[in-house]
């Protein structure tokens, strides 16, 4: 029974590692893409770009980012026209994020990330982290 625990557990974490090898993949197509506009965001800390096509595909990348306060989430905002547009909501795995998306395709100025209870339609709080898009 203990090695069928052991090999459950060893394909949960390689399937885990195969999603993430996949998720990184699509994230440097994404991001090395020519048509695709980028965002550094600025924040208390971390490493935090977002990369979009114009189609609308798109992935955030995380690094060293801190975990939000207990019962707290993330969430990640694409804006245009003035406007917030939800995207998703996360929590960092060890400081990293990899987060793919897809949102309508359009010309966003900006993303930004807040922290809020659970997911919302529009933010709660000033966002922690924000960047323009480039054009």
């Amino acid at each position: 029974a203990s090695s069928v625990a052991v090999n459950v557990v060893v394909a949960s974490r390689s399937g885990r590692a195969e999603d993430r090898a996949r998720q990184a993949i699509a994230a440097i197509a994404i991001a090395a893409d020519p048509s695709a506009h980028h965002a550094v965001l600025q924040g208390a800390r971390g490493s935090l770009v977002a990369s979009i096509l114009p189609n609308g595909t798109g992935v955030f990348i995380a690094h060293d980012l801190a975990a939000p306060p207990s019962g707290s989430i993330y969430e990640l905002w694409v804006a245009k026209d003035a406007r917030y547009i939800p995207v998703r909501t996360f929590s960092p795995d060890g400081g990293d994020v990899v987060l793919p998306f897809n949102v309508d395709a359009g010309a966003y100025a900006s993303v930004a990330v807040t922290v809020e209870r659970h997911y919302v339609t529009q933010p709660t709080r000033t966002p922690a982290y924000s960047g323009s898009l480039s054009t």
